[in-house]
């Protein structure tokens, strides 16, 4: 009797990560088995609870630290969110990018 070949490390998360988050555990698990993977719905929920938390740790970590020269974490204590975007976005338009935005910004508020 052949053996089964053993599926490639990471290949049950790729496949869940793969369909839409609101298709029910039940639904993957069917998907799966049609695919000839082995999956249990305990294992979907865990596989989608750490793609979330990793989501939301990659996007709060982008806004509450952002990077100088060097990859040195700036001091950003007393700054808002807002603000702290708002210094994120300057860094990555440039400085002449966002002068011509805020005079546009300015425009628009001065009604002109």
């Amino acid at each position: 009797m052949p053996r089964k070949k053993k599926a490639e490390f990471g290949a049950k998360s790729a496949f869940v990560r793969s369909l839409p988050e609101s298709m029910p555990a039940a639904d993957v698990v069917d998907a799966a088995r049609k695919k000839g993977i082995t999956l249990t719905t305990g294992l979907i929920y865990n596989i989608r609870s750490t793609a979330k938390k990793s989501t939301v740790k990659k996007a709060t970590k982008a806004v509450s630290q952002p990077r100088g020269r060097k990859g040195r974490a700036r001091r950003t204590a007393g700054l808002g969110s807002a603000e702290v975007q708002l210094r994120n976005a300057i860094a990555a338009l440039g400085i002449t990018k966002t002068k011509e935005i805020l005079a546009v910004v300015e425009a628009t508020f001065a009604g002109r």
